[in-house]
């Protein structure tokens, strides 16, 4: 189960408020102050609910089901939809930046829009809400020994947090985080760790590497994972060797993963996608949803794979991991994503070495820069992390990655809810008021009245550390840095003196910012953007407005490192510290949009669409990428394009305000006119 979610009455009536993923949801005003309830009576688990009278609701919601007093599907209903329902009790469900639930008597009605829906009562009604966190936290600790039959043992513990055995595990909230990790002498339990009781088993060579890359196939199946000399996944009679230990039980993850997406569609939350269909054929999935899972499983084993994993959307994201024990600790936050995870021990390199590998990545910056320090700094070792095939590429081990984000083990501190909506931004050079005022446009326009937006300048050490104690959503730093810290007017400020701090997500918009951000996520913060060398003034202006439009528009943290990564300039410069999951300002609906376009041979253009899995949104969850199909798609979907005349490429940009790749440039839709088009 989730996190607490807060129930906030205000002039504008009822907020929704996730503290946990800094997420909120306006249902209107009401007729009566909401009573707490038992979180009972609903058709799905709930963490938190309320009972009160209104006359109607509204929200902004990404999708609405309405459900019989089972819980069964009675309809869909799609945007510019409505639907009217007589006496009796009914589920609405809405999919927003959390799960609701009303629990409504009837009559009532049912109206959508493009990222809104409205239910109206024929008379005030009493009704019982119940609201879901998609934040998942361990409920458990596993201890055990650093050799491979230890991590195998807990690893076996991973599968209990899976909710359900059904095709609907593709589903990720159906999917609970595992028990903590943690390197010991010996092997123990503390808290709800259930091991896996599946009847299949995983069996993978005696290495870290074997164990590691099996994790999250052993938790998607719900299977114990064993060490032998014959590699395989067993069930019942039906045997899969896993040949390739680097590269099978990845293949095996996405074939049955894939055959779960085609047999869902015939369960009781079917939801369809392109996916679905294209896989429908291989086997009679219809009969197969309702059978038990190890049928099911020996059926999908029956199946060659290369028949499946084609049509596997872009899966994201793919881990590196460092094959050491103590970076086995991370598995359960990696497999609570299903993380691809490929144990790697790539080039490094130190001193001048690591100056020449780096700048082969990020060009000399021309122009003035917002640091007079070195290239690289001494002492740090630059890990040369594999490209993947994946939109988010994380890096879990020593050294800073180039290529990727650096991920790193939550603060307890780092996981506490917070409840102040703030975002702070921090200049501390005045000739920088461009992307001082354009920030502060981008997030008062995206935030909303619930958010505060406070500015200040020329902030001291003493002045800077009171900022970053304070809480705060998001911290935006405008300025200089060296290795030493953040500079101030009266020297500088090392963010790893702070025993703690307030803020959720940061940008370290500053020259060598790196160690910085590191100190702030190991006193507290969640995550955040830093810079690993030199960066051209200009360069850092921009970035420093698209981080702002970016996680204004629901990015979460890891997409946004990404996204920078493929931009233009000095964007190759910044990568993500922390946990990629995080949003800073969820105060809208939906799944983020990536565009990129290009000019067909007769003219036209070709918009490619993509909506990355991200933030609470892992693989499997089904989407629909607004204005360029109407065919609902998994996360991460390929082959999504259109093509348009001049004419209608505008219009559609005039739809909504999403970042467009030109040229390998990150573009903005609402800025992009005619005399813009390549």
């Amino acid at each position: 189960m989730g996190e607490y979610v807060d129930l906030r009455s205000g002039a504008d009536g009822l907020t929704l408020v996730d503290p946990a993923m800094n997420a909120r949801m306006s249902l209107g005003p009401v007729g009566t102050e909401p009573t707490p309830v038992p979180p009972e009576g609903f058709p799905f688990p709930v963490d938190n609910a309320w009972e009160f009278t209104t006359g109607g609701l509204g929200t902004a919601s990404a999708g609405v089901v309405v459900r019989d007093d089972d819980g069964e599907i009675v309809c869909r209903l799609t945007e510019s939809d409505g639907e009217r329902f007589g006496p009796g009790r009914r589920f609405v469900e809405l999919s927003g930046s959390m799960k609701v639930y009303v629990r409504i008597a009837g009559p009532f009605e049912i109206r959508t829009e493009v990222d809104d829906a409205s239910i109206v009562f024929d008379a005030p009604s009493r009704v019982r809400l119940g609201v879901r966190s998609y934040h998942e936290t361990p409920t458990g600790t596993v201890t055990t020994t650093p050799d491979p039959e230890g991590l195998a043992w807990a690893v076996s513990r991973f599968g209990g947090a899976i909710k359900t055995d059904s095709p609907d595990r593709s589903y990720p909230t159906l999917r609970g985080h595992p028990p903590r990790l943690r390197i010991g002498n010996e092997r123990s339990v503390r808290g709800t760790a259930p091991r896996a009781r599946s009847e299949t088993t995983v069996a993978v060579e005696p290495t870290t590497e074997a164990v590691m890359t099996a994790a999250p196939l052993a938790y998607y199946l719900g299977a114990p994972l064993v060490t032998g000399s014959d590699p395989r996944v067993e069930v019942r009679d039906a045997v899969f060797p896993l040949s390739n230990p680097t590269e099978s039980p990845e293949r095996l993850l996405k074939h049955v993963f894939m055959c779960d997406v085609a047999a869902r569609q015939y369960g009781p939350n079917a939801a369809g996608a392109a996916e679905a269909a294209a896989v429908d054929p291989l086997l009679d999935f219809e009969r197969l949803a309702a059978a038990p899972e190890p049928e099911r499983l020996a059926a999908y084993l029956g199946v060659d794979p290369e028949r499946t994993i084609p049509h596997c959307p872009r899966w994201s994201p793919v881990a590196y991991v460092q094959p050491d024990a103590e970076y086995a600790e991370r598995l359960p936050d990696l497999v609570s994503r299903l993380s691809l995870v490929r144990p790697a021990r790539p080039p490094s390199y130190e001193g001048t070495e690591a100056a020449a590998v780096a700048l082969r990545r990020f060009a000399d910056p021309p122009g003035p820069t917002r640091s007079v320090a070195t290239a690289v700094d001494d002492g740090e070792r630059f890990v040369d992390v594999p490209t993947a095939d994946a939109t988010e590429t994380l890096w879990v081990g020593d050294g800073v990655p180039l290529g990727a984000a650096k991920s790193l083990q939550p603060s307890e501190g780092g996981r506490t809810a917070r409840l102040d909506q703030r975002v702070v931004v921090v200049c501390n050079d005045p000739s920088m008021t461009e992307e001082v005022e354009e920030v502060r446009r981008r997030y008062r326009e995206r935030a909303g009245l619930e958010y505060d937006v406070d500015v200040y300048g020329e902030q001291t050490t003493t002045q800077l550390a009171a900022r970053l104690r304070e809480e705060a959503s998001f911290f935006h730093f405008i300025g200089h840095a060296t290795a030493d810290g953040l500079e101030c007017p009266d020297g500088r400020l090392d963010p790893t003196t702070l025993d703690s701090v307030g803020v959720t997500v940061f940008l370290l918009n500053a020259c060598h910012s790196y160690r910085a951000g590191i100190g702030l996520v190991e006193s507290g913060a969640r995550g955040g953007v830093v810079t690993l060398g030199d960066i051209n003034t200009h360069d850092a202006t921009g970035v420093g407005i698209d981080v702002a439009r970016l996680l204004g528009n629901h990015f979460p943290l890891g997409l946004v490192g990404a996204l920078l990564r493929r931009r233009g300039g000095n964007g190759g410069q910044y990568l993500t510290v922390g946990d990629g999951t995080t949003i800073a300002v969820a105060d809208r609906q939906g799944v983020p949009t990536v565009c990129s376009l290009a000019v067909a041979e007769d003219g036209r253009y070709v918009l490619s669409a993509d909506a990355p899995p991200g933030g609470s949104e892992h693989i499997g969850t089904v989407g629909r990428l607004r204005n360029v199909t109407d065919t609902p798609c998994l996360l991460g979907a390929r082959n999504t394009e259109i093509t348009l005349e001049a004419d209608a490429l505008l219009d559609f940009f005039a739809l909504e305000d999403v970042p467009v790749f030109v040229d390998g440039d990150l573009r903005w839709s609402a800025d992009i006119e005619r005399a813009d088009l390549p």
